[in-house]
């Protein structure tokens, strides 16, 4: 029995019975007429739900954001009030991206996420009362 990786969900898998899916995915995934799956990434999906769903509201978050540079930071523009448009996308891309985290990955790895976030904001904020200082907060307790 030779190692393969699964035609649905990409993830390595082994079986002698020449099925080029993973018995999680045999079946589940139907081919487009483009012959691409036509269910992964969107909620209920068994592989990486809502990953469709973040994808877009990133990018909503991006497009709120470059309105905000056309304008030079004003939030009147055409479209409407543009800091509370960005303040719902960016509302929105976190639920997103909490759906994400609690449907896609472990307990273990939602822990180490929440060290990444928390370190990352140790550091924004750092910058935000430090501009130009890009040492690590560690060094920088050191150097004081």
């Amino acid at each position: 029995m030779m190692a393969q990786i699964c035609k649905g969900c990409g993830i390595g898998f082994q079986r002698s019975d020449g099925h080029s899916e993973c018995s999680d995915c045999q079946g589940k995934f139907a081919l487009t007429e483009a012959g691409s799956k036509a269910q992964q990434f969107a909620f209920g999906d068994p592989h990486w739900p809502g990953l469709a769903k973040l994808n877009e509201e990133c990018g909503e978050v991006i497009q709120e954001i470059g309105k905000l540079m056309m304008v030079h930071g004003s939030a009147v523009h055409w479209s409407g009030d543009l800091r509370q448009r960005l303040l719902e996308e960016i509302s929105d891309m976190q639920a997103a991206g909490d759906f994400v985290l609690d449907h896609c990955f472990s307990a273990e790895e939602r822990l180490r996420s929440a060290g990444r976030r928390a370190d990352k904001t140790a550091k924004y904020q750092h910058w935000q009362n430090a501009p130009g200082d890009d040492r690590p907060v560690a060094e920088q307790e050191i150097a004081a």
